[in-house]
């Protein structure tokens, strides 16, 4: 299965986390099963998709739990990045891509900087507004330019 697919299930099971934060090792239990929608590609996809590799699944474990095990880290870079914003201004599709992307540019040592925010754009303009992927774009940059500055 191609990463691509992998974010986007990634993002499905971080989204739904904000509603049901009780539930995510069940969640991931489950999303390993078979048939999963998780990874389905969309709504109208009944196509089987096969067993995840050990590659794969490892891939989408740390991208779900290193997200939520360093939101606090990840939230306050997204808030030092913010001009006339806040935190609770951001969409909740917005946010958890936000998230996503930078745990993958703060700790995935295997996903280039720009990968990780084209994904992250990508999934904005699928799963987002008109508006998301500009925003996403802006943000993650933002990020990375005072990364940069900071020698970090």
């Amino acid at each position: 299965m191609n990463r691509r697919l992998i974010r986007q299930s990634a993002f499905k099971m971080l989204f739904s986390y904000n509603f049901n934060k009780d539930c995510i090792n069940s969640y991931i239990k489950e999303a390993f099963e078979e048939d999963n929608i998780f990874f389905a590609q969309d709504e109208e996809d009944d196509s089987k998709l096969g067993k995840l590799s050990d590659n794969d699944k490892e891939f989408f474990y740390n991208l779900v739990m290193g997200t939520l095990e360093n939101t606090e880290t990840i939230d306050s870079l997204i808030n030092k990045s913010l001009k006339s914003w806040t935190m609770d201004r951001i969409a909740k599709v917005d946010l958890t891509i936000l998230r996503m992307a930078l745990y993958e540019i703060l700790y995935s040592k295997d996903v280039p900087v720009s990968v990780a925010i084209n994904e992250a754009v990508e999934l904005g303009k699928k799963f987002g507004t008109d508006d998301s992927g500009s925003f996403i774009n802006g943000v993650l940059g933002k990020v990375v330019r005072d990364f940069c500055k900071q020698g970090e």
